[in-house]
């Protein structure tokens, strides 16, 4: 009995003796890897805080890591600040899944404080560069003030007789003077290949603009086109497409006149190159003429003498090119005498030299009898029973030949003009 005794306490001692080394083994088993992966879970928590420090956006987010599975917390300002704290958590090495309880607020402060500081960043830049603002802008002034100086007085001989012409070139010069000091300017401020850029990106945008401003395009160009050709000076009378007056000026968009009312017309310049253009003034010489119409039966001997006659002694016709009196129609009830001469404009009137030929020549009508019928109509009843009458050959009296030979008294204005390289 003491035997079996015995025998079990030795079982017993022993058994009590080795559980502590078992229980302990497996217990540093454990904890041995439970520290392992605390380990890779706090460098990526360390990693991903880290991160979210540098960027203004995350800085109030923070992570913490269990077991690979991140989660947020904490304060941000939009929720897409949120999503992008999430995708940069999901892509760190080890994590399995990323959770978010982050705060979205509204706070006016942190909202306005970025902008504030980029503002305060501004003035401190602007103000280190006010000196070199200065500088450019003295030096943009005295371009200015130069290109108006040089425009004035450049000397363009060859265009002296061309004053339209000649004031576009000197815009011209004054646009390039001005450029180039522009240019400079953008250097001082050190904004010149910025500009640059702007001005070749622009440069798409251009075409469309184009298109839609293509009528002022097209006038200044026809500015242009019409200051180099001159068909008109200042103070011509002209008619533009039905539209007469003296020339005012011509700008870069248009042509002003003055009618002959005395009111200011202006004319796109796209429509004046474009258009049939007389111009009454580049040839001082000018023809006027007027329709009669005398009685049929009239003396045609003595109409066409006393009508030239009257023409000649108009003051302000001109006797060379001579006028004329030539019978143009045979009207219902008249035949229409047609009466031309010429006037110089630089030494008369136009229209009063006009007038008064009329006058005179009404008067000398009147005077020497001849009849200016009004209109009538002639009723002929006619006998159908009564035989006709046979008519036998009528004698043609021997009248004085009037001269039909052709007319050249344009000829010498032709050439005049061709020599003089009038366009």
């Amino acid at each position: 009995m003491n035997r079996k005794i015995s025998a079990l306490a030795f079982v017993l001692s022993l058994f009590f003796s080795l559980w502590p080394c078992t229980t302990e083994k497996a217990y540093a088993q454990t904890s041995a890897d439970s520290v392992e992966v605390s380990a890779e879970d706090l460098a990526v928590q360390k990693r991903l805080n880290a991160i979210f420090k540098r960027i203004d956006s995350l800085k109030g987010i923070r992570a913490e890591v269990a077991s690979g599975v991140v989660m947020l917390t904490g304060v941000a300002n939009e929720t897409s600040h949120v999503e992008e704290a999430q995708e940069l958590a999901q892509k760190m090495d080890g994590v399995i899944w990323v959770d978010a309880d982050v705060e979205v607020q509204i706070d006016v402060v942190k909202r306005v404080a970025p902008a504030w500081e980029k503002t305060i960043e501004l003035g401190s830049a602007l103000t280190q560069r006010l000196p070199l603002i200065a500088i450019g802008l003295v030096v943009l002034v005295v371009f200015w003030f130069l290109a108006g100086f040089i425009g004035r007085r450049f000397p363009l001989r060859g265009l002296s007789d061309k004053p339209l012409a000649a004031e576009f070139s000197r815009n011209g010069i004054k646009a390039f003077i001005i450029l180039i000091g522009l240019s400079i300017t953008l250097e001082i401020w050190g904004i010149a290949s910025l500009v640059a850029a702007f001005v070749g990106t622009a440069g798409i945008v251009s075409i469309g603009i184009g298109f839609a401003f293509k009528d002022v395009v097209e006038n200044y160009l026809g500015g242009v086109l019409l200051g180099l050709r001159q068909p008109f000076y200042k103070d011509d009378h002209v008619d533009i497409a039905g539209f007469e007056g003296r020339v005012i000026r011509l700008t870069s968009r248009e042509t002003i006149l003055m009618t002959l009312d005395g009111n200011h017309l202006t004319i796109p310049n796209a429509m004046v190159f474009k258009s049939v253009l007389y111009n009454f003034s580049r040839n001082p010489l000018r023809r006027f003429d007027f329709t009669f119409g005398v009685a049929p039966d009239s003396e045609f001997r003595k109409i066409i003498p006393l009508g030239l006659e009257t023409l000649r002694k108009t003051e302000g016709v001109l006797q060379e090119p001579p006028p004329l009196v030539r019978i143009e129609s045979v009207g219902d009830y008249t035949l229409n005498i047609v009466f031309n001469a010429w006037v110089d404009q630089k030494e008369n009137d136009f229209v009063a030299v006009k007038s008064e030929a009329i006058r005179r020549v009404n008067r000398a009508f009147l005077a020497a009898g001849i009849d200016m019928p009004e209109p009538m109509r002639r009723i002929t009843i006619v006998d159908s029973e009564k035989p006709a009458t046979q008519v036998d050959e009528l004698e043609v009296s021997e009248e004085p030949m009037i001269d039909t030979s052709v007319d050249r008294s344009l000829d010498k204005q032709i050439d005049a003009a061709d020599n003089s390289g009038i366009q």
